[in-house]
């Protein structure tokens, strides 16, 4: 567990679990579409915060969802062996410094680059704007 920066993200515990993600087609299709459905839905729905732009709106969101859905994940995950304990408690505290915002951001970047990406009805200049105000 550490602070220090490694290969362009926070940490190497966010790195990895960006690697594990990007190096997986489907994770990688299924949490860009996340992003995308956390896009349209701050959209439609404005920002759930007055300090919150949209786009900060659906990072936080998406953020929520990684977490949540890795949590659940290592929940899971039996182990048969004396050192189980000791496996739980370092994965535990490698969890806890995932910067989860900052995979979020990477991912919601993506879904709004995404050739072809814009949400119903909208134009890119028009969604670009909505997404940088608070509602």
């Amino acid at each position: 567990m550490s602070n220090e920066p490694y290969d362009g993200y926070t940490n190497w515990e966010t790195w990895s679990v960006a690697l594990i993600i990007d190096n997986d087609q489907l994770l990688q299709a299924y949490w860009l579409d996340q992003a995308s459905q956390e896009l349209q839905y701050a959209l439609d729905h404005g920002s759930t915060s007055e300090y919150w732009s949209i786009k900060e709106s659906a990072i936080y969101a998406l953020a929520k969802s990684i977490r949540e859905e890795i949590a659940d994940q290592w929940d899971n995950v039996q182990f048969e062996s004396v050192y189980a304990l000791l496996f739980q408690q370092l994965m535990d505290g490698s969890l806890d410094e995932v910067n989860y915002d900052e995979l979020a951001t990477g991912y919601i970047e993506q879904a709004i680059e995404t050739d072809g990406y814009c949400p119903r009805g909208w134009n890119k200049i028009e969604a670009d704007e909505k997404l940088a105000t608070a509602n």
